[in-house]
């Protein structure tokens, strides 16, 4: 079917919805009910926010199209903005909504899992792009704005109506933000940011530059500067695009200060937020023992130093770990903090004693119950975390990634005194040779869903110790530095498995098989 009579065919699907006084929603069949329904209570905090602190509403009419699917995106990308195949799909895969204020037209991708938060959060994203286009009004306003400004007063205003909806801390989208740059590879520096085009912006964003996080934190450093005055600035601003002023004269004029003093000013203030304060920040709910604050905290840094003395290298960002006293409050901190439904958030509580999701963790002291297991679950997400961040989040060879959990938890137990590595050790081998279904292969434990089907197979117990034993193995053989070295290749070549040949000189298959072969004969005798 050609592309145009494919769009007509979507559209021709809709329900049309009234949100509210002059948007209209267009619910393409397909769309996931509740998506739909958050997307109209963002619209109505929207406005409100919009009126309490800039002072207007958005009053143009808006259509706002509601797509259940990529392939309904992007074609409506290619419709609506006139894209061509490649950069539909280019945009379409990058982005979950795009607002055209000169078409009075917004799409939003809402496929499934994009989940409650990005909903709401995207909506009110698109709409601050509207509202921007309301007050530029004509003479090519919305291009001559500085699109850093732009984009990070649209997050700012999708980060106030999260936290109105309850999606998310505001604390936590800002601590994502510092902590997204600070574990990049190669993010986009301040001085690059200046008068973007959507294009440039566009390959910043395929390149994983991470350029709506520098507009995130650019526009806090500015409103730092100006206090309580931001919200009226940023309308002043945006008002004065629909002059023939300079973008540079606006800037002056509504901010206070020249660019030029703004940017250097700011390339301190980053470098700073770079270096960040403290790498763990507690939040202890409830009645948490004194004890149990102090343990995280030593098995926190235990982790830390280990990764460092060992690997070569530590967990670059700070984490914002909450102590809670039962499943109940854990489940209240998810909801809260993470934006999920609560029985989403009873789910989550209920499947683990522990949970982490960007810069926050979540520990249920009513199940940690004793200095082993809350000093152990610590020391395992430190390392998890510095997996993911330093090194290649693809989830390929998870049995390295979870046996190096396990190994430098095991480490930090023995160097806080609460289990020595000999008693880890004697422990691992009984539960092995006990093992009443047999072993698993390491060729089995590769991918997360391989490695879940294993633990149904074999005992979950004995897949996480026969990980950690053939982890133990392989540092006996190569050294920790060599998986460190295989750490970092992995985030910069972006395959662990492809990388391994290079930090190890085998390829993991090979590897794997001996590492069986000398395992289970240990194990057998």
């Amino acid at each position: 079917m050609p592309a145009l009579e494919l769009l007509v065919a979507l559209l021709s699907l809709v329900v049309w919805l009234p949100a509210q006084a002059g948007i209209i929603l267009h619910v393409a069949a397909g769309t996931d009910a509740k998506l739909a329904a958050e997307v109209q209570r963002s619209i109505d905090a929207f406005n409100g926010i919009a009126a309490e602190h800039f002072g207007v509403t958005l009053d143009k009419p808006t259509f706002v199209n509601l797509c259940p699917s990529e392939a309904c995106y992007i074609e409506s990308l290619r419709a609506e903005r006139g894209y061509s195949a490649d950069k539909a799909e280019q945009v379409g895969r990058l982005t979950s909504g795009l607002a055209t204020p000169g078409k009075n037209t917004v799409f939003l991708k809402l496929t499934n899992p994009a989940g409650l938060a990005n909903a709401r959060f995207t909506m009110a994203h698109e709409l601050t792009h509207m509202l921007q286009g309301q007050l530029v009004g004509q003479f090519g306003g919305m291009e001559r704005a500085n699109r850093w400004i732009k984009e990070g007063m649209a997050d700012w205003m999708g980060a106030l109506v999260a936290k109105r909806l309850g999606s998310q801390s505001l604390e936590k989208w800002r601590l994502d933000r510092v902590n997204r740059l600070r574990g990049a590879s190669d993010p986009v520096a301040p001085g690059e940011m200046d008068g973007l085009s959507f294009d440039a912006w566009t390959r910043l964003m395929d390149q994983k530059r991470l350029p709506y996080e520098m507009a995130d934190l650019m526009m806090m450093a500015l409103a730092e500067k100006k206090g309580e005055g931001i919200f009226p600035a940023l309308v002043a601003y945006m008002q004065c695009m629909d002059s023939f002023s300079l973008e540079s004269t606006c800037f002056r004029e509504h901010f206070g200060l020249a660019q030029r003093e703004f940017y250097a000013g700011f390339e301190g203030w980053y470098q700073q937020a770079m270096k960040g304060g403290k790498a763990l920040e507690m939040v202890a709910e409830g009645d948490i023992p004194e004890a149990s604050q102090a343990l995280v905290e030593a098995a926190f840094g235990q982790a830390q130093g280990l990764l460092r003395e060992r690997l070569g290298s530590a967990l670059p960002i700070t984490l914002r770990v909450f102590l809670l006293p039962d499943r109940a409050a854990m489940s209240a901190a998810i909801a809260r903090e993470l934006g999920r439904s609560q029985e989403e958030a009873d789910k989550l509580a209920r499947g683990s004693s522990s949970l982490w999701q960007d810069s926050v963790v979540f520990f249920d002291l009513g199940r940690l119950d004793t200095p082993e297991r809350l000093a152990a679950i610590t020391a395992s997400t430190v390392t998890g975390r510095y997996l993911q961040v330093v090194g290649s989040n693809k989830g390929q060879l998870h049995w390295l990634g979870n046996g190096l959990r396990d190994y430098i938890a095991s480490a930090a137990l023995d160097a806080l005194a609460l289990r020595s590595l000999a008693e880890s050790h004697r422990l691992r081998s009984d539960n092995l040779r006990l093992a009443g279904k047999g072993l698993p292969s390491l060729g089995e434990l590769q991918t997360a869903e391989s490695y879940r089907k294993a633990q149904g197979k074999y005992g979950a117990s004995v897949v996480v110790h026969y990980a950690a034993a053939a982890v133990d193995q392989l540092v006996a053989d190569k050294g920790a530095a060599t998986l460190g070295k295989w750490v970092r290749a992995s985030k910069a070549g972006g395959d662990p498995a492809e990388t391994f040949s290079g930090s190890f000189g085998e390829s993991a298959g090979a590897v794997g098989e001996a590492l069986d072969v000398r395992l289970k004969g240990a194990i057998a005798g």
